[in-house]
């Protein structure tokens, strides 16, 4: 099968394996979705397609074994991050969002505990992709609703291959946890922020 790029001469008319191989195949193809997509490319697939997907404003390549998303073409993706540790109690708030360009992921999101909210040890919240084999860090900003002036400015990180960050800040005892830096309780919030490179 060929591939790359084809010089078709002056007048010349191309065949029909050479239309195919050189155009048709290496085009950005658009789909209503990935089912579509799926069903129309299923006995052609090559490595180095492209598809964009209409629903999700995605363009996806196909690896030779799988499609991934190449891009997020200028869209955000709201989602609600997974909790670990974290009781956020009734009247929470817990929101994200992500945007991804190949495999770098952007990530944003708060949460607030409401009544009866706390951490029942290190809190962790998750994220839309897992990470590559590396560490990563961002910026959080804890608030603390019981005393307006005890707020604190820490490291959202993102473990080796995790899917969550947890969240560090310069005290003895960095890990934001039931206690730490303060008692996490009704109103106490996180704001967060992230970049980091998907595994896949």
């Amino acid at each position: 099968m060929a591939s790359g790029w084809y010089d078709f001469v002056a007048g010349a008319k191309p065949l029909a394996t050479e239309w195919d191989d050189y155009v048709s195949k290496q085009v950005v193809m658009v789909f209503a979705d990935a089912s579509a997509r799926n069903t129309a490319l299923a006995s052609v697939l090559r490595e180095g397609m492209f598809a964009y997907l209409s629903d999700a404003d995605t363009l996806t390549c196909y690896t030779g074994s799988t499609w991934v998303t190449a891009a997020t073409v200028g869209q955000w993706t709201a989602y609600t991050p997974s909790t670990t540790n974290i009781t956020l109690g009734t009247g929470s708030t817990n929101t994200g969002r992500w945007s991804r360009y190949g495999r770098t992921v952007h990530v944003v999101g708060n949460f607030t505990l409401g009544t009866g909210g706390s951490f029942t040890g290190e809190a962790q919240l998750g994220l839309p992709f897992t990470a590559a084999a590396h560490r990563f860090f961002g910026t959080a900003y804890f608030t603390d609703a019981s005393t307006a002036a005890n707020c604190q400015v820490a490291v959202a990180h993102v473990p080796s291959s995790a899917d969550y960050a947890q969240f560090r800040y310069s005290g003895s005892n960095g890990a934001a946890q039931a206690t730490v830096p303060f008692t996490w309780t009704t109103g106490d919030s996180i704001w967060w922020s992230v970049t980091f490179e998907a595994s896949s």
